[in-house]
C-alpha cells in the first residue's frame, strides 16, 4: 500500500467514524505532514483520494472541510478495478466462496465461443470491505486456460494479472456493459441485502490477444458502496474517425 493511502485511509477513518464532522476543517497539510511524518505532496495525494470520495471539499485559501452528511462511496473510474480498489479500498478481501470444473451452460459457450462438450471453471468470489461483503461475481473461464490457476490465484484483487502470468497468456481487451438491476436472491444472500435490493451489475468478456475469449465475469456490486466514473477522450474519437 502507498503512503498516501494509508493516509487517506486513515483520515477516512475520521471522518467515517464521526471523529470529524460535516462542515469541520481538517488540519493544516503542515500539520499532516508533521503527523505522518511525509512530504506536502503526499499530503495532497491523500486528501485528492478523499476529494474524489466526495467525502472532503478543498476550498482554495481556506483548507479541506468534511463535506455535510459525508457518505462514502467508492469510485471504480474507467473500468480499472484494481486501479481503483488499490486507491479508495486497499483494505478490501476478496474469498472464493466455490469453485470447479464443469461442462459451460448453453449461454457461456455461445458467450466464449464453445462447443457444447467443452468445459469451463466456474467461480463465485465475495468482495468484503471492514468485514462487510460489498460485491460478488461469478466467473467462467475456458478451461484450458486454467490448468496452472488455484484458489489463492482466484482470491486475488488483481486477478487478471495473475491469471495471465500463471497461464502464461496475454490479455488483450474486454467488452462491458453496466446496468441497474434487482438482486436475486443467491446474490442478495452473498451481499447480505434484501432479495430485490437495487444493485449495479457489471458484465465483462475477456479476449486474449488474438481476439478469442477467455473468460466471462459477471459482477454485482452494492449501490450503496460503489459507483462508476469514466473519462471520455474526444481526440481519441477524432483519431479514429480520421482513420475510418
Amino acid at each position: 500500500m502507498t503512503a498516501y493511502s494509508k493516509i487517506a485511509m486513515a483520515l477516512r477513518e475520521r471522518i467515517l467514524t464521526g471523529e470529524w464532522e460535516g462542515g469541520e476543517r481538517l488540519p493544516t497539510e503542515k500539520n499532516l505532514c508533521e503527523q505522518f511524518h511525509t512530504s506536502r505532496i503526499t499530503v495532497r495525494h491523500a486528501l485528492k483520494i478523499l476529494e474524489v470520495e466526495k467525502l472532503v471539499q478543498r476550498r482554495q485559501g481556506s483548507g479541506t472541510f468534511v463535506n455535510a452528511n459525508p457518505v462514502r462511496k467508492v469510485p471504480l473510474v474507467n473500468t480499472d478495478f484494481f486501479g481503483s480498489i488499490e486507491t479508495h479500498a486497499p483494505e478490501l478481501v476478496r474469498r472464493v466462496e466455490s469453485s470447479c470444473t464443469v461442462v459451460a451452460s448453453t449461454d457461456v459457450a455461445e458467450v466464449l465461443h464453445l462447443l457444447p462438450s467443452e468445459c469451463v471453471l466456474e467461480a463465485v468470489r465475495v468482495d468484503t470491505l471492514r468485514g462487510e461483503s460489498v460485491a460478488t461475481d461469478r466467473v467462467y473461464l475456458v478451461e484450458r486456460f486454467t490448468h496452472n490457476l488455484n484458489e489463492s490465484d482466484l482470491a486475488e484483487v488483481d486477478f487478471l494479472s495473475r491469471w495471465e502470468k500463471a497461464q502464461h497468456i496475454e490479455l488483450d481487451y474486454c467488452s462491458q456493459s453496466i446496468e441497474a438491476v434487482r438482486s436475486e436472491k443467491s446474490v442478495a444472500g452473498l451481499l447480505g441485502v434484501r432479495t430485490g435490493t437495487p444493485v449495479l451489475k457489471e458484465t465483462n468478456i475477456v479476449y486474449l490477444s488474438g481476439g478469442s475469449p477467455a473468460g466471462l465475469f459477471t459482477t454485482f456490486y452494492r449501490s450503496d458502496v460503489f459507483r462508476f466514473e469514466s473519462t471520455v477522450d474526444f481526440k481519441a474519437r477524432h483519431r479514429i474517425a480520421r482513420l475510418a
